[in-house]
């Protein structure tokens, strides 16, 4: 009779375990983040390097497997607590997500804040994950997940180095940074053709002379350091 009882108790957790299965690998629709394997999961910026900002987004791509819904549907991220080290006030958390009808590919915008004078020495870290609900389940394991780390840092962008440094702009310095992004608009010159910088920086030379920006001496124009003509 016990013998009886086990294999009953056996086959029913067998056939549970095949329900969850199906449920899970047969659902049509699965969300996840397709650039993982290029390390573009994973962000990070210093709101120095956006003078005047308080609030920035940073994206990433959505992708969907499983057929294309003929309507917009709601999907849902959640906050990874054991990665994340930013405040609930350093980012605000992503609300009414919707995954537009007949696409495939979309973009999920993390947006992040610079609202405490603690980033300028700190760097903090917001990580979210894809969950489930109604409509979609979380797809392909290891793409599940985005993180941005983020500060206020005064720091030299990585990409102010080899040509851009000794053909275009000349020496970094934080109030040279500074003045470049006021006068151009442009932040991040990291896929800048030589020509291209070289236009920008002609516009910021003509912008250090009308206003008379000067060195961090306070008597050196700063024109004087840009070897770009």
């Amino acid at each position: 009779m016990k013998y009886l009882i086990y294999a009953g108790l056996i086959l029913a957790s067998l056939w549970a375990c095949n329900m969850d299965e199906v449920e899970v690998y047969t659902s049509s629709r699965y969300l996840f983040f397709p650039d993982s394997s290029k390390g573009l999961d994973t962000a990070r910026f210093s709101f120095f390097h956006y003078p005047g900002e308080e609030i920035h987004d940073v994206d990433f791509y959505i992708a969907l497997t499983g057929m294309p819904a003929s309507e917009d549907l709601t999907y849902r991220v959640e906050v990874v607590d054991s990665l994340t080290t930013a405040r609930a006030e350093d980012y605000e958390m992503p609300q009414n997500l919707t995954f537009p009808a007949g696409k495939t590919l979309d973009v999920l915008k993390i947006r992040c804040k610079n609202v405490r004078q603690e980033l300028e020495k700190t760097s903090v870290t917001v990580a979210f994950r894809i969950v489930a609900n109604e409509n979609f389940l979380p797809g392909l394991t290891g793409k599940q997940i985005v993180k941005v780390t983020f500060d206020n840092i005064r720091t030299a962008p990585l990409w102010w180095e080899g040509d851009l440094k000794e053909y275009i702009l000349g020496e970094y310095s934080h109030k040279k940074y500074e003045h470049l992004v006021i006068a151009t608009g442009v932040n991040d010159w990291s896929e800048l053709s030589l020509s291209e910088a070289r236009e920008l920086t002609m516009k910021f030379k003509a912008y250090l002379i009308e206003n008379g920006i000067t060195e961090e001496d306070g008597v050196t124009p700063m024109v004087d350091g840009i070897p770009c003509y």
